[in-house]
């Protein structure tokens, strides 16, 4: 999706931590990327220092490595994952106020790439399958709550119809029925 993107004309940065996300850097699809440890606070600190001296992309991706790994590491729900989504909170209201400074009318999906139960996310329960999704900003409706099943790959379409990019015919994800 950043190369459809880029390719239409939109600014791409991209703003990861694990090498097993650097697929999504295709040839002539990110303008500026950026890999750092495995740390929140870093990844938001990263973004803070490319604001400093450059405008904000249009389409941005970053990763917030912490609940994944210490879900994985720890169990889901258990302290040290609660710890986690706490620092990544934090990281989260960090990038969206630095955005939001540069521009207003910002645009936010902040999601997880699955649920997890105990130390895995493969059990077929609900709780795993669950992609859990915020959809917040520029002309947005508020308190909108989908109820079809969301796919981590249906944020990259809902962000190119946002863009007004229209998605190839075999492209994977659907675009979220957002109300505008």
């Amino acid at each position: 999706f950043l190369e459809l993107a880029k390719n239409n004309g939109s600014k791409t940065a991209m703003f990861i931590t694990k090498d097993n996300l650097r697929h999504l850097l295709r040839p002539n699809s990110v303008d500026y990327f950026e890999q750092t440890d495995n740390k929140a606070h870093l990844v938001s600190t990263a973004f803070k220092n490319y604001l400093k001296t450059n405008d904000l992309p249009d389409v941005t991706f970053i990763h917030l490595p912490d609940p994944d790994r210490d879900g994985h590491k720890f169990g889901w729900l258990s302290p040290f994952y609660i710890k986690a989504v706490k620092d990544a909170d934090k990281a989260v209201d960090i990038i969206i106020r630095l955005a939001r400074e540069k521009n207003k009318n910002v645009t936010s999906i902040i999601s997880a790439d699955h649920g997890g139960t105990f130390f895995e996310h493969l059990l077929p329960i609900e709780t795993n399958r669950h992609t859990p999704m915020i959809v917040n900003g520029y002309n947005i409706k508020e308190n909108q709550n989908i109820e079809t099943p969301v796919k981590i790959y249906d944020i990259a379409a809902t962000v190119l119809k946002l863009l007004s990019i229209e998605l190839p015919e075999n492209f994977t994800g659907k675009p979220l029925p957002l109300s505008l």
